[in-house]
């Protein structure tokens, strides 16, 4: 059956989103520990305040008691950075031998065009989502997320979070013998007491030399000779989510840490290749920490006299023809920031 000229723009503006959504997204350890949410709003805004653990002292009978005082709610706003992507499906071979001929039976040559503007919209997502990636892990490293336009967001982690195991009372760097039960204890008992976190099983997220390193330190290999007692159980490696790979449990005190890597890489602005984790760094949190992925409202021009409300959603597909240059655009925008509730909730090694 023949597909008219006037059928296929039609046609192509409802199917492109249905094959689009069959795509396989990059991958997202990281991200995966930010769930999305969506505020239909410009910016984001969020309320913290840090608890505490303070114990009851017992007062003289008949009197007034302990009078209390809470620390006030610190509220931060931020403003997403705005990503927007776009391409022009006109340079496409196939754009002009579907949408330009008539009376020819061009069903599956709209059919391929369909998957090739899907294809080439989800590589445009794809490059967004590596950078909401990096930003997670911006957060996780530094505290820092950096922007190209616009000023940098600060969370203002506390210092003490962000250690080098190489100064002062660390322990020393991992390739040196350090004792890394240790080591890892500290962090646990940290985001113990600053994080209020309960339970103990963490979780430790790897750089590449930090993970070498640590399965050649002496103290770790002395102990896996220990089979009685089993206090590690490491493991070949176990594919994970997202990209992460597993690679067992290890105990540090009364704490468990379980084991792992994110061998993913992505391409800076220069096109070299580079690791998503700092191969220098561990990154020490808990399986489900209070943090969010923030996405907010898209720019958008309602035109007068309309009943088209403004869209909304995490994600904007857009469609622009403009006859006169012979172009037909389709972009993705979004909007998003990570949004740690739980500033606490992440203690940052620097290895070697």
């Amino acid at each position: 059956m023949a597909i008219s000229q006037s059928d296929a723009y039609g046609l192509f503006t409802k199917k492109l989103i249905d094959v689009y959504q069959e795509r396989i997204p990059v991958p997202s350890f990281i991200r995966k520990m930010f769930p999305s949410t969506f505020s239909p709003t410009k910016r984001v805004s969020v309320e913290v305040t840090r608890g505490t653990e303070k114990i009851a002292v017992d007062v003289v009978r008949g009197s007034e008691g302990n009078f209390n005082t809470f620390s006030k709610r610190s509220e931060k706003t931020y403003e997403p950075p705005f990503f927007r992507e776009y391409h022009n499906i006109t340079e496409m071979d196939i754009y002009d031998r579907v949408l330009g001929a008539q009376g020819t039976d061009n069903t599956r040559l709209f059919a391929q065009l369909l998957n090739d503007a899907a294809d080439r919209t989800l590589q445009l997502q794809n490059k967004i989502e590596r950078t909401m990636e990096l930003q997670c892990v911006q957060f996780l490293q530094t505290g820092i997320v950096t922007m190209t336009n616009g000023d940098n967001i600060n969370f203002n982690r506390r210092q003490t979070s962000i250690v080098d195991l190489n100064l002062a009372g660390g322990g020393g760097y991992f390739y040196n013998d350090s004792d890394v039960f240790a080591q890892f204890q500290t962090g646990c008992k940290w985001l113990r007491a600053f994080g209020k976190v309960t339970g103990e099983t963490f979780i430790a997220v790897f750089g590449e030399k930090a993970h070498q390193d640590f399965m050649g330190n002496a103290n770790f290999l002395a102990r896996q000779d220990l089979f009685n007692m089993k206090l590690d159980q490491i493991m070949p490696p176990q594919q994970g989510v997202a990209g992460g790979v597993f690679h067992g449990t290890i105990s540090a005190g009364p704490y468990r840490v379980q084991i792992w890597t994110y061998p993913e890489v992505y391409d800076n602005a220069s096109g070299v290749s580079t690791d998503y984790i700092d191969t220098d760094k561990v990154i020490l949190t808990i399986p489900k920490p209070r943090w969010h992925y923030a996405h907010c409202l898209v720019p958008q021009v309602v035109m007068p006299g309309t009943t088209v409300a403004p869209q909304k959603g995490p994600w904007m597909y857009g469609e622009f023809i403009d006859a006169r240059k012979a172009k037909h655009d389709l972009d993705v925008q979004t909007a998003g920031v990570p949004v740690p509730v739980g500033i606490d909730q992440v203690y940052t090694m620097k290895v070697r």
